[in-house]
């Protein structure tokens, strides 16, 4: 175990600069919006390297999606947790549910902010849901029995196509809300229990 305590530090300073770089970024692109903000005006205001923001993130759009990439695990984790109370629907359902609770309204504005003045952040944000999908059904399928992956599957499809769906109207419409409200009602709608 003695391996464990340098590669732990290495992980948490990567952390670190990746929540810096972040905050820094997303500062940047709500000030002053996406195209005009470059990877120089990112490194300066995180204080990182252009050279390890490209190496890290492959780019501007990389960075601005890069929040997305802290959704799997957070959710793959709240799931791990339901799973051990709930049915899988409802497990899904609830850890989607108080992820989206708990979600900074401000990150939340930022973000689709972004999606909304950028069709290609947009058509790689729906990459990330297919990726959600995809980890959800693995997590699910064995807590279905064996030969259950096509229901995983139909689970994990309804819950988080839901999810797009309401963030999609969110984008579209009154973004003064908290998309909460409307995604239990979806999930209502589909009778997964959301209290």
């Amino acid at each position: 175990m003695a391996g464990a305590g340098p590669m732990n530090s290495i992980s948490q300073r990567h952390g670190r600069m990746r929540t810096k770089v972040l905050e820094a970024a997303y500062d940047l692109f709500a000030q002053q919006g996406f195209e005009p903000t470059t990877m120089a005006d990112i490194a300066t205001a995180s204080g990182v390297a252009r050279r390890t923001l490209f190496r890290h993130f492959g780019g501007k759009e990389g960075i601005a999606l890069a929040y997305q990439d802290t959704i799997l695990d957070d959710l793959m984790v709240r799931l791990a947790e339901t799973l051990e109370m709930e049915r899988p629907d409802r497990a899904l359902a609830h850890a989607v549910l108080s992820f989206v609770d708990e979600m900074p309204r401000q990150r939340a504005l930022d973000l689709s902010n972004l999606l909304v003045e950028n069709p290609n952040l947009r058509a790689r944000n729906l990459e990330k849901y297919a990726a959600i999908e995809s980890a959800a059904a693995a997590m699910i399928s064995p807590h279905l029995g064996a030969g259950k992956t096509l229901e995983a599957r139909i689970i994990a499809a309804t819950v988080i196509g839901a999810w797009r769906i309401v963030n999609e109207r969110w984008l579209e419409g009154d973004r003064q809300s908290h998309p909460g409200a409307e995604l239990r009602r979806a999930f209502d709608v589909m009778r997964f229990e959301s209290g």
